[in-house]
């Protein structure tokens, strides 16, 4: 891919995952934009890869967003990629022996809404099953192939049913 000339927006360029994205995307010839906030460029201190520009923005707020796109247009590059590592994720169980759990839902984050008690853990629906084919006398499906048995569905990976996701709402 061509990059050379472009302009590319990375949030949470600062720091991390994000950093290492906007010294990549420069490094091959890109102007980069880095959103993040005050905060972590402040920490970034001279830490900035040539071609790099962060830009103090909580995209969290579409108004500070849209002025961060408005100094980016005004640089002349046409902005091609935008790369999102903003954020960050905590691990833990959402699932246990007894089903979803609300525990791990809230977030030591200021911003968080979510917490143990005003969190409602819900699966998404399971997909159903797949329509098979129809087997009246005469049709293709009956006089041709058999349908897999279950054991070798199996064997070829095809009868996984997914796991379902828990999706925590606030």
């Amino acid at each position: 891919m061509e990059i050379q000339g472009t302009a590319a927006l990375v949030t949470g360029a600062a720091s991390g995952l994000g950093a290492a994205t906007a010294k990549r995307l420069a490094d091959a010839g890109a102007t980069v934009f880095g959103l993040d906030l005050q905060q972590s460029i402040e920490r970034a201190g001279d830490n900035v890869p040539d071609g790099v520009t962060l830009l103090a923005t909580d995209v969290t707020s579409g108004d500070e967003v849209q002025a961060a796109i408005e100094k980016i247009v005004e640089s002349g590059l046409p902005l091609r990629i935008v790369v999102n590592c903003a954020g960050v994720g905590w691990a833990g169980r959402i699932l246990s022996k007894k089903g979803p759990t609300t525990s791990n839902c809230s977030a030591p984050s200021s911003r968080s809404t979510c917490s143990a008690r005003s969190t409602s853990c819900a699966s998404p629906p399971t997909p159903s099953p797949r329509p098979t084919p129809s087997t009246s006398p005469g049709s293709a499906a009956s006089s041709s192939t058999p349908h897999p048995s279950p054991r070798s569905r199996a064997r070829s990976g095809r009868s996984r049913t997914p796991r379902p996701r828990v999706v925590c709402t606030a």
